[in-house]
């Protein structure tokens, strides 16, 4: 992790500690390679002998040891699961990495399976290696409507970056998004019966997100046009 990132989480160390049930993110922290299932035991084996602020305080201390990846994917755990957090971080004075694109809009999707298969090892990892192998290849379909292309699929919670050319395009993927269709949508085209059979698993589902203000960003630009 870059020392600026690490800067960041020690600046809000009390918050995030305060207010944070890493059982809450370990499971996307996995799903975004960050961490491993063991390292996810030991943490709460932890909080066996001490209490869920200092399970926090470690798992902060676990992050800050990572790669480059690791913040991205904290942050984007905090986004689906402590919003008011991830807000907190990102208001932080002169923080050069959080911004918001002015090219593009991310629409982040996540994969939520039954709480009875979390455990099972690599389960995951395989749906969210499956998802990355489908998505290059039939994304388009679903979110190519108004002319919008995709720039790229970044990992994390499965990020897709998306062109909009003009103002219509963009508010049409909120409304999308917002409504839930956009999630509708992906849930129909990718998870199917024979998925599922594969996978030996009864369901699964997914959650489409954009986070507003990098909307409202993009907007002010597509419209300054």
């Amino acid at each position: 992790m870059d020392e600026s990132h690490r800067d960041l989480l020690r600046r809000n160390l009390v918050a995030l500690t305060t207010d944070l049930d890493p059982q809450d993110v370990y499971i996307l922290l996995i799903q975004n390679g960050v961490l491993t299932e063991d390292e996810k035991e030991k943490l709460s084996n932890h909080r066996m002998n001490t209490c869920r602020r200092d399970e926090a305080h470690e798992l902060i201390e676990v992050l800050q040891r990572k790669g480059p990846t690791a913040f991205e994917a904290f942050m984007d755990a905090l986004w689906n699961t402590y919003p008011h957090l991830y807000d907190v971080v990102e208001r932080v004075p002169n923080n050069p990495i959080i911004h918001s694109p002015t090219d593009h809009i991310d629409v982040h999707i996540n994969i939520i399976i039954r709480v009875e298969y979390v455990d099972r090892p690599g389960l995951m990892a395989q749906l969210y290696n499956d998802f990355l192998v489908w998505s290059r290849r039939a994304a388009e379909a679903v979110l190519g409507g108004f002319g919008r292309r995709i720039l790229g699929i970044r990992e994390g919670s499965v990020v897709f970056c998306v062109e909009c050319p003009s103002v219509e395009a963009l508010d049409d993927l909120w409304e999308l998004c917002q409504s839930g269709k956009l999630a509708r949508m992906f849930q129909n085209a990718f998870v199917t019966d024979s998925f599922l059979q594969q996978h030996k698993v009864k369901s699964v589902s997914l959650r489409t997100a954009i986070h507003p203000s990098k909307y409202s960003t993009y907007r002010r630009v597509l419209l300054s046009k």
